[in-house]
């Protein structure tokens, strides 16, 4: 039931932890994406073509992510899986900060593309820690599945 799955979601650390991170992913990625058209219109007002350019960098966003998904496995390899994941964090909030500032187009398109990167690192890396924290009869509770 809803309430046995929360309560064991609760009793674990690392599951609150995985969910405070998914928390994140999804604020930082649901609030960007109604109003880019018009962050990018007053961001950069004197360019053509916005909502050609808006979609464009959003479809930036996505490839980075997707690329990063593709990298994933050879990076764990490397480093930690934990480290990567505190890396993804520390990037990708530097990065969602820091798009206020640049004042041309082409710096706005490197720092939106190092931010899907790092996103995309962010979820597969959430539901493997989610996953490995929590016992196999409940993973799919616990994921929102059943």
């Amino acid at each position: 039931s809803l309430a046995n799955n929360l309560k064991y979601f609760a009793a674990k650390n690392g599951l609150v932890v995985c969910g405070i991170m998914l928390l994140a992913y999804t604020l930082s990625v649901t609030m960007m994406r109604p109003n880019f058209t018009l962050y990018i219109h007053q961001q950069f007002g004197g360019l053509e073509n916005q909502a050609s350019i808006s979609g464009i960098l959003l479809g930036l966003f996505g490839a980075a992510g997707a690329l990063s998904v593709a990298i994933l496995p050879a990076l764990n390899k490397k480093i930690y899986s934990r480290n990567n994941l505190l890396l993804a964090f520390i990037i990708s909030t530097t990065a969602f900060l820091s798009l206020n500032f640049p004042k041309d187009i082409y710096t706005f398109a490197t720092v939106l593309f190092l931010l899907g990167f790092a996103l995309g690192i962010v979820l597969p890396l959430v539901y493997s820690f989610m996953s490995d924290e929590t016992e196999h009869e409940r993973i799919a509770g616990v994921m929102g599945i059943g």
